[in-house]
């Protein structure tokens, strides 16, 4: 954890004239250290890593998660530690919570931060699981004017980040706009996607019928016109 303090950008912030270390950045990291070292295989050859970037930093290891759905990821619905003596006294030191809310926790110090989301992969073929932290801003300067072209829709702050979000994952599932908008109540937000399916104003398209393997698109037909019609009028 100190290695990794030296190469964060903000490993601290000043409260009340006081260092506080335990900001949602440092919480997420740990959390992401924690989780790579307690679902670890130990017995693969393979090494866990932590991949440090300029922007960015990568908890690798050796072992993928049992679920087949990388959507469960994400809605924190995860089977029970590999390693739970481990993870046992990692809760003993007061380094890991309850098993199965380590990921949410992370997500949660990340969107808190109105950094991208984590980006989790679960690969059952090269049998790994890692967790990508970004810390780029979710919406950055091109998103803004990239927004800025439909401006004449009125779009509300909710919309403007679920539509940014289709944009930079190609698609999008309800569980992961309910973490990037902090909205636990999942007909709130099917019913914020669906608004923006309507047929008066299909920004976004729905692949699926029901069940966590809806997701959504953006249109891309409605936003090349719109775009196309911007051209015309300069």
């Amino acid at each position: 954890m100190d290695r990794i303090k030296r190469h964060l950008n903000s490993p601290f912030y000043i409260s009340e004239g006081q260092r506080k270390d335990n900001t949602p950045v440092m919480m997420a990291i740990r959390e992401a250290l924690v989780n790579m070292l307690i679902h670890q295989d130990f017995f693969e050859r393979k090494i866990a890593q932590v991949r440090h970037f300029s922007n960015s930093i990568s908890f690798i290891n050796p072992g993928s998660a049992q679920l087949k759905e990388a959507e469960d990821l994400y809605i924190g619905d995860l089977t029970a530690p590999r390693n739970p003596i481990i993870a046992k006294a990692f809760r003993l030191v007061g380094w890991a919570e309850i098993a199965g809310t380590g990921l949410l926790k992370i997500i949660h110090s990340w969107q808190e931060m109105k950094f991208e989301l984590p980006k989790i992969e679960n690969d059952h073929g090269r049998y790994q699981f890692s967790i990508t932290l970004s810390q780029q801003h979710f919406i950055n300067e091109d998103d803004k004017e990239w927004l800025f072209k439909f401006a004449e829709l009125d779009l509300t702050e909710q919309e403007k980040l679920i539509l940014v979000a289709a944009k930079k994952y190609k698609s999008i599932s309800n569980s992961q706009i309910r973490l990037l908008l902090g909205i636990e109540d999942t007909l709130t937000v099917s019913q914020l996607l669906s608004k923006l399916c309507e047929s008066h104003k299909p920004l976004l398209t729905k692949i699926g019928t029901k069940g966590r393997g809806v997701r959504y698109e953006l249109n891309s037909k409605k936003f090349s016109r719109m775009l196309l019609g911007k051209i015309e009028i300069k």
